[in-house]
């Protein structure tokens, strides 16, 4: 039901606010258990294991969530930051690139090409 995936869904915001991630990713799973096709509930779980240092992890949920929308912005500037992280620059950039793509004015993607000497 709507109200359990709601409620699910704060829990693993609100674990996820105290720093505890590994928790909020419970929650994430189940939300993502319940409606596969709310992209929402994958970002989370992925910025959740982005903040355990779990980079490659965090790339699997964001292609499950690209899976159910392809178009989904967020998905792609997420996957940068975790490619950056892994050292992989060209990947990182093509992501960065992609997210603006579809979101032509994503500051945060942007401002991460910029920083990685990126002119758009």
């Amino acid at each position: 039901s709507n109200a359990k995936y709601q409620s699910l869904f704060i829990s693993g915001l609100y674990y996820n606010s105290i720093n505890e991630q590994a928790k909020a990713t419970v929650y994430f799973d189940q939300c993502i258990a319940l409606d596969y096709t709310n992209t929402l509930a994958y970002r989370e779980k992925a910025i959740a294991e982005y903040d355990m240092g779990k980079y490659l992890d965090a790339l699997k949920t964001l292609e499950l969530a690209l899976a159910v929308k392809s178009s989904y912005d967020e998905a792609y500037y997420w996957m940068g930051r975790c490619y950056e992280k892994l050292g992989k620059k060209e990947a990182a950039i093509d992501n960065y690139k992609q997210a603006l793509q579809l979101s032509p004015n994503y500051i945060e993607a942007k401002d991460a090409l910029a920083k990685m000497g990126v002119r758009m």
